[in-house]
């Protein structure tokens, strides 16, 4: 999963939960800082920080997969 595909999917979790970033910060235990951060594009974020967020994003440590792609 990129970067932007997170930002965009943490962002739409939190609008449609009526979530702040201090909210998320304190749920998932990263920095708000660094959240606010991350959601302006200025940085990336930690592996242990994406671990905590992805759990609270999609309820599991790992993203949905794509679909299968055919190769027709």
């Amino acid at each position: 999963m990129r970067q932007n595909d997170f930002r965009n999917a943490l962002r739409g979790m939190m609008l449609r939960h009526g979530l702040t970033q201090t909210a998320v910060a304190k749920a998932s235990g990263v920095e708000q800082a660094s959240l606010s951060r991350f959601l302006r594009g200025e940085t990336g974020l930690s592996g242990d920080s994406v671990f905590k967020l992805l759990q609270l994003v999609y309820g599991t440590a790992f993203p949905p997969s794509p679909p299968p792609q055919d190769s027709a």
